[in-house]
């Protein structure tokens, strides 16, 4: 057997071979963590920074929307808690001023209060619960002018501070005055917040708990049933034909296993009827709209 002898300066030299090669490998992978963390923290500060310019934007524009904030408070002031016997005279006199800022002839105003018009752009979402807190004043309008001045007239309906939408119109030549006037019936549509009276919220809030008993009641006998049933069942201490608030609960005649409708009447005219029914919806039954 062959004894390999070398000289101890190549040991030394070998052993300095190994600890570089070591030294460079270790440097490699410290370097590539090292560049890593530093990716990360790139990516990091990118996304501060972008925060923070989202927040400087967002400050730019903060005194922007709250004067878009305090338009709409003040226009919405406007439809809140306005009697029916002053809003329509109170509308009535801003679009008689608006006439004559903008040279029109207001010939004819009727309105009449009830649901919106089919044209109006309301009534085609007449499933949202968001209909509920308004009433709606159908208003037919008969107008005269130049074109031009009919045109801007029926633009700055957009700006006063009753919420009105104009459903249709009508245009034809006047028979007397300048070439460019014009006769136009307009059918609008003008939207009031309404204010729900606390006996009427009371009234929702015991037909909910009636909607709750009827489920207790069904998952009992697997069917609905009457007011006497659900008090006989320990569900309910409504009566049938009690009065509570003003308002009268009492069992639809349509009601049966399969389905339920209790109503809440009140001869007071103030006051909306509602009724319920397995959907666990309000109905506004006066106005025939969903009762929010």
């Amino acid at each position: 057997m062959v004894s390999l002898r070398l000289r101890p300066t190549k040991k030394v030299l070998i052993i300095l071979g190994v600890a570089a090669l070591a030294s460079l490998g270790l440097s490699y992978f410290v370097l590539k963590a090292q560049a890593r963390q530093r990716a990360e923290w790139e990516a990091k500060l990118a996304a501060k920074m972008k925060e923070a310019e989202e927040l400087e934007s967002a400050a730019l524009q903060l005194p922007d929307s709250e004067a878009a904030l305090q338009d709409l408070q003040y226009r919405v002031s406007f439809l809140r808690g306005a009697d029916e016997e002053e809003y329509q005279p109170a509308l009535l006199t801003e679009m008689t001023e608006l006439a004559w800022r903008t040279g029109v002839e207001i010939s004819g105003f009727n309105p009449v209060e009830g649901a919106p018009t089919a044209q109006s752009p309301v009534a085609k979402t007449t499933t949202a619960s968001k209909l509920a807190p308004h009433r709606f004043i159908t208003l037919n309008l008969s107008l005269q002018g130049s074109f031009h001045n009919v045109t801007r007239f029926l633009y700055r309906l957009t700006g006063v501070s009753k919420v009105i939408s104009v459903d249709g119109l009508q245009v034809v030549p006047a028979p007397e005055g300048p070439a460019d006037h014009v006769r136009v019936t307009a059918q609008a549509t003008a939207y009031v917040l309404k204010n729900v009276p606390q006996a009427t919220a009371m009234a929702a809030a015991k037909l909910q708990e009636i909607a709750e008993a009827e489920e207790k009641f069904k998952a009992q006998t697997q069917g609905f049933g009457t007011l006497e049933e659900l008090r006989a069942a320990g569900l309910s201490e409504l009566k049938e034909g009690e009065t509570i608030g003003g308002y009268t609960f009492t069992t639809d005649k349509k009601t049966s296993r399969s389905t339920y409708k209790i109503l809440a009447t009140s001869k007071d005219p103030k006051l909306h009827s509602l009724s319920i029914d397995k959907s666990k919806k309000i109905m506004d039954e006066t106005d025939k709209v969903p009762y929010d």
